[in-house]
């Protein structure tokens, strides 16, 4: 009876790595085109390094924060507006 739980626990594990046929195929492209444009186009470091150069550490609701949080919204706005070109 011991051999009855094993035997299904096996055909279930065997069942489970079979693939399945409705899966989607993985477009290489594409995905090679959005790890360029986040590796060679990025503008991240160059905003992290603007922010930490320039406004340095800031508290919570300080004049230091205020500004930083007030550069970053206008430059946001600027790239996004540009990019989406309204």
């Amino acid at each position: 009876m011991r051999i009855w739980p094993r035997g299904l626990l096996l055909i279930t594990m065997a069942i489970g790595f079979i693939p399945a046929k409705g899966q989607e195929t993985i477009h290489w492209n594409v995905i090679q085109k959005i790890r360029a444009e986040g590796f060679q186009n990025t503008e991240a470091m160059k905003i992290a390094g603007y922010l930490t150069d320039v406004y340095g550490p800031r508290l919570a609701n300080s004049p230091s924060y205020n500004e930083a949080a007030q550069w970053v919204y206008e430059t946001f706005n600027f790239i996004w507006i540009i990019k989406r070109g309204h």
